[in-house]
């Protein structure tokens, strides 16, 4: 298989760019509970965690890194990825996937 002069994978121009939003933002609601008290801190500490907890639970959200959904490729490929562990059905998956002579990658 070859891939495309397009780059299936780039990485994000500020990768951490998160992790000091998080920091900044704790370190805010650190001073609002400081200044304004409990209530006002409390309530900026819920919405600084919804914002992240958007980006973690939204599919399409680039929060944390690039998102997917296409492959500039042109052959007709489906590319599967496993990320259980072995269970009862693996050997039958295997064996399903030997038959067609597919490739498949487990993450164990």
């Amino acid at each position: 298989m070859q891939a495309s002069s397009t780059s299936l994978h780039r990485v994000p121009r500020f990768p951490h760019a998160w992790a000091w939003a998080l920091l900044l933002s704790q370190m805010l609601v650190v001073a609002l509970w400081w200044w304004f008290g409990w209530r006002v801190g409390l309530s900026s500490m819920f919405l600084s965690h919804l914002f992240f907890a958007w980006g973690t639970f939204r599919p399409q959200s680039r929060l944390f890194g690039p998102v997917l959904t296409r492959l500039p490729i042109r052959e007709k490929q489906v590319w599967l990825t496993i990320d259980d562990g072995p269970s009862d059905d693996t050997r039958a998956l295997l064996d399903a996937l030997d038959a067609h002579d597919a490739k498949a990658t487990f993450f164990l």
